[in-house]
């Protein structure tokens, strides 16, 4: 079989991709995640996983309230994030993560309960919106400093 020069220009322009592609890979590879890596078992990681999407449940349920004109009914949602479910965390898992992020955890969840309480209370928007402001920076603290793995 004899190839044309169209031929085997793609062959060469597809060994070519397939050199920029393994070097890439190579290079994402070297460059590690500087993050502190929290190692789980997959029921563990899928127990973690599914907090942070309540949270962001939670905080989707607070926008929509404020960004309603409706305050008072952010709290429902900031309930569902408050300290109440803490008694779920496996006692194993506690014991697995770092002490940081345990205390950002706790933290979150008190303020969810804070913001629970003022918009059930007083129900003043901005006030509430500066401890919605509180609860992402500790998410993005978080997610800044730790990654999940195993599972």
């Amino acid at each position: 079989m004899r190839m044309n020069a169209s031929g085997i220009a793609a062959i060469a322009m597809a060994a070519g991709i397939c050199a920029v592609a393994a070097t890439h890979v190579s290079i994402a590879e070297e460059t590690a995640d500087p993050r502190q890596a929290i190692a789980l078992e997959p029921a563990e990681r899928a127990f973690v996983l599914n907090e942070m999407r309540n949270f962001l449940q939670s905080v989707e349920g607070i926008v929509s309230a404020v960004a309603s004109d409706k305050t008072a009914e952010a709290a429902s949602p900031a309930k569902k994030s408050g300290m109440g479910v803490m008694h779920a965390v496996p006692p194993t898992l506690r014991q697995k993560l770092p002490k940081e992020f345990k205390m950002m955890g706790h933290q979150t969840h008190e303020a969810f309960d804070a913001l629970a309480q003022e918009a059930g209370s007083i129900g003043d928007k901005t006030a509430v919106l500066k401890q919605l402001e509180t609860i992402l920076n500790t998410c993005n603290t978080c997610h800044a400093s730790y990654r999940l793995t195993g599972g």
